[in-house]
């Protein structure tokens, strides 16, 4: 979560995360049941496609606070979209009533209309080096690591060129040689 940012959650304003980075210290506005935060983090899934991932909830519902586009040359997925629900969608009024769009959702944020409220909770950096490890039994470890804004790919060749052309003209040009006295 992103230090400074508001945290926007069960439709108010509940201040202002810490160094920290949690959105929920000592529990937020739900008490300190609710602290460390996502403690139901199992009853999630990563769904992962050619060119996009979901953190979904399970369930017919699929409410999905993160997803994005995913970059498989580089390994980097994005925090673009804003929370929404993939599956059938909860007949509460709460359920997709824009609150967290209107509250700071959208690219690098935790962000649901829920059907007990909606969520905006900026996020540190809106991308995710993703690292995918072979488990065993055909199962795979996926982990999505924060990360800064990366240099896109088209650029590292320029640079890459540009670099070594700078270091090239160092070493051609002349240098004065001091007099001797």
């Amino acid at each position: 979560m992103r230090e400074g940012g508001t945290a926007y959650y069960d439709d108010a304003v509940q201040g202002t995360i810490g160094s920290d980075h949690d959105a929920y210290s000592h529990g937020g506005g739900w008490g300190s049941f609710w602290d460390p935060d996502v403690p139901d983090w199992d009853h999630y899934q990563l769904t992962l496609t050619a060119d996009h991932w979901y953190l979904e909830y399970k369930g017919p519902a699929l409410g999905t606070p993160m997803s994005g586009a995913m970059d498989w040359s580089r390994m980097l997925a994005s925090e673009d979209d804003v929370g929404s629900y993939r599956g059938t969608v909860p007949s509460d009024p709460d359920a997709n009533d824009g609150d967290a769009a209107l509250n700071g959702g959208g690219a690098a944020a935790w962000d649901m209309d829920w059907t007990w409220g909606s969520e905006a909770i900026p996020l540190q950096y809106r991308f995710f080096a993703v690292t995918i490890a072979p488990a065993g039994s055909g199962l795979y470890d996926v982990t999505l690591t924060p990360s800064s804004v990366p240099l896109p790919a088209a650029v590292w060749p320029g640079l890459f060129l540009m670099l070594l052309l700078l270091g090239t003209g160092r070493l051609l040009r002349r240098r004065p040689v001091a007099e001797s006295a």
